[in-house]
């Protein structure tokens, strides 16, 4: 579980989105850490239009409980600047906290649940 986060996060850095969407499951609820939610397709879509962006992990913790994983820890994400986004980005480093759930779904491991809240940045 925790390559597959590794995966997610170097997917959005170099724009995989293929890879991207294998790793988040149909029934994920995403709630970004400004407070708004998005299903895959949302998620998806906006992540599109965003862009690359670079996402650095920083330590976890992981638990596993079966076929559910829990994450929490943070990771560092600079935003490209850009007026289109659902909030406003202004192009400096973000660090955010989050927890997920993942659920290992027919032996690959799919994000479910993620929760963020900025520590510190824009």
């Amino acid at each position: 579980m925790k390559a597959a986060e590794e995966a997610r996060c170097r997917a959005i850095s170099e724009g995989d989105y293929e890879t991207l969407a294998d790793l988040i499951s149909e029934d994920v609820v995403y709630t970004h850490s400004r407070g708004y939610r998005e299903t895959k397709a949302e998620f998806l879509a906006n992540t599109r239009m965003r862009g690359k962006c670079t996402q650095t992990r920083n330590a976890t913790e992981v638990r596993v409980f079966g076929d559910i994983g829990l994450v929490s820890g943070s990771y560092t994400v600079l935003f490209p600047k850009i007026a289109s986004s659902p909030v406003e980005i202004t192009g400096s480093p973000v660090e955010i906290a989050t927890f997920q759930a993942w659920r290992n779904e027919s032996g690959t491991w799919r994000l479910i649940g993620q929760l963020g809240s900025v520590i510190s940045g824009d």
